[in-house]
């Protein structure tokens, strides 16, 4: 309010946000929005659906989505990525999630930033057996980079992607950290009254190589 009521609204503002509510009582960010040429807005976003609900609860996914398709509609000039931090509970469901909102119009496939998750050790992406880095994680990075890469002329979503298949692939399995991983999901779950595996299928089989 007071940029605008000083007339100092050619400054560049860039946020970092969850993306989950975009009003303050009766005011709208839109409203502010409107008044600036150059705003810029990374969204951390990990998931999507009920994926996303998981791992951040108290998210609202269809708030979420409809958060996005507002913002598209109003004010289409505002910058918009996606900043996803990647671990043990979404590396490979991040792949799926960077496609569904590129094909449904949400993003551009370039508008996307990888973060990787370096501890705790548990939501480390490379604490997997590699049979599983090998037989799944790798071929499915390599595959959505084959996709992304012709459409990323900064290269920024392509390089995020390449130096996280490296940090998987480079380092031995951790079973030790993959059984906390199991083991810290589960205590959330009991107090949460879910089932993390009945969210996330494509871990059910792992939990037997945990030590």
């Amino acid at each position: 309010e007071k940029l605008i009521e000083y007339g100092k609204t050619d400054i560049r503002i860039q946020y970092n946000t969850n993306f989950s509510e975009l009003r303050y009582k009766d005011k709208h960010v839109f409203d502010y929005w409107q008044h600036f040429k150059n705003v810029s807005v990374g969204a951390s976003l990990d998931a999507s659906g009920a994926r996303a609900e998981l791992m951040r609860k108290g998210t609202d996914w269809r708030q979420t989505v409809r958060n996005r398709e507002l913002m598209i509609e109003q004010v289409p000039h505002v910058d918009f990525y996606v900043s996803s931090t990647v671990s043990s509970m979404n590396v490979l469901h991040v792949l799926d999630f960077h496609k569904e909102w590129t094909e449904l119009g949400l993003i551009k496939a370039k508008d996307w930033s990888v973060n990787i998750c370096q501890s705790p050790d548990w939501y480390r992406a490379d604490i997997f057996p590699d049979w599983f880095k090998a037989g799944f994680i790798k071929p499915a990075y390599e595959n959505h980079i084959e996709w992304l890469e012709p459409q990323d002329q900064l290269g920024r979503a392509t390089q995020g992607y390449k130096a996280l298949n490296t940090f998987i692939n480079q380092d031995e399995e951790s079973p030790e950290a993959l059984a906390e991983f199991f083991k810290m999901n589960d205590a959330v779950d009991k107090i949460r009254n879910e089932r993390f595996e009945d969210v996330f299928p494509e871990y059910k089989e792992l939990r037997n190589y945990a030590v």
